[in-house]
């Protein structure tokens, strides 16, 4: 990959990042739901806000968030499945002894 699309990753990344915390700047995000209803006959859609928080949202949004780090570990060339915080120990090579 060159450098070039490592900088769009990155980004991509800072312009993802922008939008979530601009969404949570919004103390009813999550309590905001889209309603259809059938009137007559017509359906009627609307934005409603109600006092239960909607959790899927919320998931959804923590998978987001989590993307973007994935997405910036690996434009940054770090390793995503690496064995940090995992309790290994990774000892260096040992040089095979000469007599």
């Amino acid at each position: 990959m060159s450098r070039g699309d490592f900088k769009r990753e990155l980004k991509a990344c800072d312009m993802l990042e922008r939008a979530v915390l601009e969404a949570l700047k919004d103390k009813n995000q999550f309590k905001r739901y889209v309603v259809s209803e059938k009137r007559g006959s017509d359906t009627v859609t609307e934005e409603r806000l109600f006092e239960k928080y909607d959790l899927k949202a919320m998931a959804d949004m923590v998978k987001t968030v989590q993307a973007i780090g994935e997405l910036r570990r690996s434009a940054l060339g770090q390793d995503t499945e690496g064995i940090e915080g995992r309790g290994l120990v990774v000892l260096p090579e040992v040089a095979e002894e000469t007599e």
